[in-house]
């Protein structure tokens, strides 16, 4: 589990953050294939666990992403070692803005 902000960081309302997410997208995918959420998570942890331990970690928030209208140029083709075919979206840029 990667942890992008962690407690007690001094977190400025003027300045952007942003972290890099992946989503591999399968090849024979259908246009609804191009819209999934992804759970963000949180712990109030000092030190937050590096495996989601349900006691430690809780759901925040989920991010819906559609990729339907993303340029088939971000789309690049990939295979796995055991040769899965699979398509990486590159170049995506998601803003999550917070009520606090």
């Amino acid at each position: 589990m990667t942890w992008y902000i962690y407690e007690g960081e001094d977190l400025m309302r003027d300045r952007k953050i942003a972290f890099s997410f992946y989503r591999h997208v399968e090849a024979n995918a259908c246009p609804d294939g191009l819209v999934f959420s992804t759970e963000l998570k949180e712990s109030s942890e000092a030190k937050p666990p590096v495996y989601p331990k349900s006691n430690l970690v809780k759901a925040n928030c989920s991010v819906k992403s559609d990729l339907r209208d993303v340029p088939k140029t971000e789309f690049k083709k990939k295979c796995t070692p055991d040769g899965r075919k699979y398509w990486e979206v590159s170049n995506i840029t998601f803003a999550i803005y917070s009520n606090y």
